[in-house]
């Protein structure tokens, strides 16, 4: 239980995180997916 509430929490964060920093146009989508494609593309990464 105690888990679950975590998780949702943490989601919930990182939504309004997202929606905050949107609104307030301080979100960079261009700076976010070349953050996100430099960490998951590296062939180094171990997948799960």
């Amino acid at each position: 239980m105690s888990m679950g509430r975590a998780t949702l929490t943490l989601i919930g964060n990182i939504v309004a995180t997202l929606v905050i920093g949107k609104s307030v146009r301080e979100f960079n989508t261009a700076t976010a997916l070349e953050c996100y494609r430099a960490h998951f593309d590296d062939t180094t990464v171990a997948r799960i």
